[in-house]
């Protein structure tokens, strides 16, 4: 039986609640464009409710990372070399990850972390309690540098997906345009299986890596799986990589070469 919960995070399948996926809908345009935005009102307004059906929605197609500052002392936000590392050992805790020994004493070793450790995967960030920040400078200093991060990552990007459609951000779509857009993203998703629902998974990760490909060393160990379900590894020298790091790179590599030498056809490099 339902009850109305006016104490805490409410459930549909538990809890009496209006429909909020229209304003989900409304937030995941937003995640989409990359944009940065708050949710901010009293208490016991649905917060807590909405970041968790918005988590939910996001799962899948990014990894969400969740964290909060709730509990965390003032002297967590006096300084870059203290609130870099609090917040590795938030995303840890967050990704359910053994806590590493990978020291950042500033932002720029945060950033090279949270590089490795997603390994080019689409991350939402979700801050909790945000107001409990004591010491505003280091916090913004740190927005700061992840907007520049992501325009970074944009700029390196420089294609659009293949999985959108002319009316993506459209409201209303007339019967020939839902039709269209629907059959052509059924069509993408059957085409485009993520490997943790293909099987590839268990074949990637029956294939343990012989050496870190970043330092050649043999001192790594297992820590955790990516968001498809591929194995990741943690090497002595604070590297994570996972067996496909070397076929991407690969690819990364001829992509690279072959955007700074548009003279080459494709028929040409089919003797390579």
């Amino acid at each position: 039986m339902k009850r109305f919960n006016v104490t805490g995070l409410c459930v549909p399948e538990e809890d009496y609640m209006v429909d909020i996926s229209g304003k989900i809908a409304q937030i995941k345009k937003l995640v989409d464009r990359r944009s940065y935005f708050t949710i901010n009102r009293g208490r016991q307004y649905g917060k807590t409710t909405t970041l968790h059906e918005l988590r939910k929605r996001l799962s899948g197609e990014y990894l969400v990372i969740k964290i909060s500052f709730e509990g965390l002392g003032d002297e967590s936000f006096d300084s870059p070399e203290r609130f870099c590392p609090t917040f590795i050992w938030q995303m840890e805790k967050a990704l359910q990850l053994e806590h590493s020994t990978h020291e950042a004493a500033d932002f720029k070793g945060l950033s090279r972390y949270i590089t490795d450790m997603c390994n080019g995967e689409k991350i939402v960030l979700m801050i909790d309690e945000v107001d409990k920040v004591t010491n505003n400078r280091v916090f913004i200093h740190f927005l700061n540098k992840s907007l520049i991060w992501r325009i970074e990552m944009s700029k390196s990007k420089g294609r659009k997906s293949r999985r959108k459609t002319p009316w993506d951000d459209e409201e209303e779509l007339s019967a020939t345009q839902m039709f269209l857009k629907e059959e052509y993203e059924s069509r993408y998703v059957a085409r485009h299986r993520k490997v943790c629902e293909s099987g590839e998974a268990e074949m990637i990760n029956s294939y343990v890596p012989s050496k870190c490909p970043f330092c050649g060393g043999v001192e790594f160990v297992k820590r955790g799986l990516t968001a498809s379900g591929v194995q990741r590894y943690l090497c002595a020298c604070k590297k994570t990589f996972n067996p496909l790091y070397p076929v991407n790179r690969a690819h990364a590599m001829m992509k690279m070469f072959l955007n700074a030498h548009s003279g080459f056809l494709r028929d040409d490099l089919q003797a390579i």
